[in-house]
């Protein structure tokens, strides 16, 4: 068991998803993963790692995103398998989890360190639920989410140098 990055793959207009490059780049032990929700369900399941950093692209920021929230909903986009989940994702659990990776130290460091801001909406879609699933399925390995952008808004090797910096260990 060690330390994983997960990225995704491609899904609608996002034939060459950043997630998957800089999970598969970032010199970890890295993980794609379908932009479905059973390949989410599969992995929340199986994943055997001391701590994971899941990637996703958000397509809509310029700016990468620590997020330190994920929310029990789903939204109404269907996933490359043409599913759709019209229904929180899980009944009887915490509407609201936060990431356990990373310390407050550590995130307000980075803040000035690095062109990232924190947020506390990871969305409605694949990137939320494994967020939160991961939380609440596996709360004993420590997980954190990052959105990251098109290279168009920041550079590759910049996005990388983020990512290297956000998978430092927590600090005790």
């Amino acid at each position: 068991m060690s330390f994983l990055i997960t990225g995704f793959g491609p899904f609608g207009t996002v034939t060459h998803n950043p997630a998957q490059s800089l999970a598969e780049e970032s010199g970890f032990r890295f993980e794609t993963l379908e932009v479905s929700f059973d390949a989410v369900d599969w992995f929340v399941e199986s994943v055997a790692c001391t701590s994971v950093l899941m990637l996703g692209v958000a397509t809509s920021r310029s700016l990468v995103s620590l997020e330190l929230t994920a929310t029990n909903r789903v939204g109404e986009n269907a996933d490359v398998r043409g599913t759709v989940r019209l229904v929180p994702s899980d009944s009887g659990h915490s509407e609201f989890v936060n990431q356990s990776l990373w310390t407050l130290e550590q995130l307000m460091r980075w803040r000035s360190e690095a062109d990232l801001v924190e947020s506390h909406d990871a969305g409605d879609f694949l990137c939320n639920y494994l967020f939160y699933r991961m939380r609440v399925y596996r709360p004993e390995i420590p997980a954190a989410f990052l959105h990251v952008v098109s290279y168009q808004h920041i550079g590759k090797e910049r996005q990388l140098e983020i990512v290297r910096l956000v998978s430092r260990p927590r600090e005790k």
